[in-house]
């Protein structure tokens, strides 16, 4: 991350995540927290999932916005996260195996606005209610 070091703005304030300019944050992140982040995305990576599905006996759900696609500035490495896009490649896949996958639909239904909890309790309390 190039801002690592940049100053930090550390006011509580209540922003909008649209009005945030995600290009040119700046942010600060403890250099063993970020350690931490790289060695479990460094393990994820060699983990295989495919080869543990059989062996899970519990409820699966997995959800994603309509729009859950993320596309970082340089500032963040300029990579894009296609949240939806591989959710929705894999959801035959998925179901065979299981799970259960809903695609939410709605106005600007991205990674923000699908992770709030009024859109996500509304989708995991009757599921649960449903799986239990």
């Amino acid at each position: 991350m190039n801002n690592q070091n940049a100053p930090f703005n550390n006011e509580q304030e209540h922003i909008s995540p649209k009005k945030v300019d995600w290009d040119n944050i700046q942010i600060k992140i403890d250099i063993n927290q970020t350690k931490q982040f790289v060695t479990m995305y460094n393990n994820l990576m060699k983990f295989d999932d495919r080869e543990i599905q059989g062996h899970l006996t519990i409820p699966k759900l997995a959800f994603a916005g309509e729009k859950d696609t993320i596309v970082y500035g340089e500032n963040f490495g300029s990579v894009t996260v296609d949240i939806v896009g591989i959710l929705q490649k894999n959801k035959q896949e998925l179901e065979n195996l299981g799970w259960n996958v809903e695609i939410l639909k709605g106005k600007s239904m991205d990674h923000t606005k699908a992770m709030q909890p009024k859109t996500v309790l509304s989708l995991i309390k009757p599921w649960l209610i449903q799986n239990s």
